[in-house]
């Protein structure tokens, strides 16, 4: 029965008129799921050589295990966001003679389906047969890859289990959100090291296979309660009764509306939002993507400013060391450099000409850093060489500095015996990012002050879809309409800018990039969307799931591409020649010539709703 169910519901999808006028946007997202499959499986497969070069000679099983609990911490998260229920497909049911139980265990097998469920698949499906199976055995690599898909089944059963008890999705998101939050700190600061616990944890699946029987009995005990849920209150009338969304005393609306009718129509604008369904969600998920920067900022100086040594470099260096190690003509340079003000995750090289020093590559030589802050490292040298070097993290740009900020010239060491060197370094210069981070960081600070813009300013007028006959049939000041709804994305873009502020402790190049993205978004983007938006025919249902492709098509995908592309071709350009502050500047300026001329732009976004104003009335009177 349960096999018939899943059948005629793959024949509802396809037959209906939504799939048919969709097929552009199915396709689309079938392709971006193939698409985001492909790049786990790339990363599945690549994971060791990246492993391999973070962190030399470390078992990439052991680093591979210490970043699984974050994964699951953040996918319990998105989950939370993301995914939905499928109470509704089973109403028709209801009134036919086809037994609870039935229709419960099909609610419950369509989870198995789920996207957050494959994903992750092709990521840890490649590595468990590529490290862990050739590392251990094949029943450890087994057990090891059941229990951590027992792990996201279970995610995915707690979350369907929070959506439809009585607990406040919120409240279990924002614990999520505060131990991943405390997590990345605790490992940050070296307080409590997670990633230890999470490998040792993944680690005791490997060396005790018995374990994943444990799991599966959680697994059974979750999906259990989900079951007893389901059976206590799967009846029509829960499936009906819609939960009212109260203000109690809220008096933002009060001040809102004394400003006249830009401010009136705010206020209906935010009623709006957070009376539905979909659009709350939206909202929400918003506010949860400033959290990004957590995962983002405090690694991107680690790896792409201050470049670890790499596995080569350390093999070149031991296999010199061997050369040298029976040549009598040889002595021992050792270097010790004071330095107590590294920054997070860099490390100290020791650049030059001579040796094991050869081509003054920036990461020549990487010492080692010792308890008390200093960095020692030594390598033998031929006497009587004049050993030329210098002191960098990895970067030209950040090498060691005078105290008065300027550049040394080379040290000189004449090599007659063994000797120790000592290096005072107070100074670091500042590094230059690669194209790519900067880039990065960019889409970063473009969707950290953006999202909201970003996710409401695509369906900006479809909002309204439902009674957009009785809008254009009024007498409205449209420009005041279209206004407020600007003016509404521009004060939670500035809310949104304030909240990323606190990502300034990772330096104040992340300020500028998130200003510089703000100014653009409500300077350009969002009169873009704006103007695309009139371009929307599809009716959109506010009592929905955020994720539900209902009222969604392919020019919604189209739409949010310009909104990266144009800011990365305007900073590409500069950010090759290194000139990043220009480049910042420019974005920044561009904002603020779109906000000094908003009164013209609107206007041309006002001429273009008048064309397009019946032909979108038309589109959403279509209810499929």
């Amino acid at each position: 029965m349960v096999k018939r169910l899943f059948i005629n519901q793959w024949r509802e999808t396809t037959r209906s008129s939504v799939w048919t006028r969709n097929l552009v946007g199915n396709i689309l997202i079938g392709l971006l799921y193939f698409i985001l499959a492909l790049n786990f499986l790339i990363i599945g497969l690549q994971v060791d050589k990246v492993f391999s070069e973070i962190a030399p000679g470390k078992n990439p099983v052991v680093l591979f295990n210490g970043i699984l609990i974050y994964y699951l911490l953040f996918d319990f998260l998105i989950r939370l966001a993301l995914q939905k229920n499928h109470g509704l497909v089973v109403k028709p049911y209801l009134s036919l003679p086809v037994k609870r139980s039935t229709l419960i265990n099909y609610l419950l097998s369509k989870s198995f389906f789920s996207l957050f469920n494959f994903l992750p698949l092709f990521l840890v499906i490649p590595f468990a047969a590529e490290e862990v199976i050739p590392a251990y055995s094949v029943v450890q690599g087994l057990a090891w890859l059941a229990c951590f898909i027992f792990f996201l089944l279970i995610n995915c059963f707690l979350v369907a289990y929070i959506k439809k008890s009585s607990f406040k999705n919120s409240r279990a998101g924002l614990a999520a959100f505060v131990i991943l939050a405390a997590a990345v700190l605790s490992d940050y600061y070296n307080l409590f090291s997670i990633s230890k616990f999470s490998s040792d944890l993944f680690g005791i699946f490997i060396s005790t296979p018995e374990f994943v029987l444990i799991l599966g009995a959680v697994f059974f005990l979750v999906y259990s309660a989900n079951y007893r849920l389901l059976l206590n209150n799967f009846y029509l009338e829960s499936f009906t009764i819609q939960k009212k969304f109260r203000f109690g005393s809220f008096k933002l609306f009060d001040i809102l509306e004394s400003f006249g009718e830009v401010g009136v129509y705010i206020s209906l604008e935010l009623k709006l939002l957070l009376r539905n369904k979909r659009s709350r969600n939206i909202l929400v998920y918003s506010f949860v993507m400033i959290a990004i920067g957590l995962l983002i900022y405090p690694t991107y100086e680690t790896r792409d400013i201050y470049p670890p040594p790499t596995k080569r470099t350390l093999q070149k260096i031991e296999v010199y060391k061997l050369q040298m190690k029976n040549n009598p003509e040889s002595a021992k340079v050792t270097f010790k450099v004071n330095a107590n003000n590294i920054p997070f995750g860099a490390t100290v090289f020791v650049a030059g000409s001579q040796g094991v020093l050869k081509n003054w590559q920036p990461e020549g030589m990487p010492l080692v850093k010792q308890k008390n802050g200093n960095w020692i490292g030594s390598m033998p040298v031929n006497k009587n060489t004049v050993l030329t070097y210098k002191v960098t993290l990895g970067n030209w740009s950040a090498q060691r500095l005078n105290s008065d900020g300027s550049i040394p010239a080379n040290y000189v060491l004449n090599v007659k015996g063994d000797t120790t060197v000592v290096v005072n370094a107070e100074k670091w210069g500042v590094p230059q990012m690669p194209v790519t981070s900067l880039i990065m960081l960019i889409y970063i600070g473009i969707a950290i002050t953006g999202m909201f813009l970003l996710t409401y300013g695509q369906f900006i007028l479809s909002w309204e879809s439902s009674y957009f006959d009785a809008i254009i049939t009024k007498k409205i000041n449209f420009l005041n309409y279209l206004k407020a709804k600007y003016l509404l994305m521009v004060s939670v873009g500035c809310v949104f800018f304030v909240l990323s502020l606190p990502y300034g402790y990772f330096g104040a190049r992340v300020i500028a990039i998130n200003f510089a993205a703000f100014l653009y978004n409500i300077g350009v983007n969002t009169f873009m969307l704006m103007y695309l938006a009139t371009f929307n025919r599809k009716r959109f249902d506010l009592n929905i799931g955020m994720m539900s492709q209902q009222g969604k098509g392919a020019s919604q995908y189209i739409a949010g591409i310009p909104t990266l592309l144009i800011p990365t071709a305007i900073f590409l350009p500069f950010a090759l020649l290194n000139n990043i502050n220009e480049a910042l500047v420019l974005l920044g300026a561009i904002g603020l010539i779109g906000i000094f001329f908003q009164k013209q732009i609107m206007n041309f976004i006002i001429a273009q709703f008048y064309k397009q104003k019946y032909k979108m009335a038309a589109g959403f009177r279509q209810l499929y």
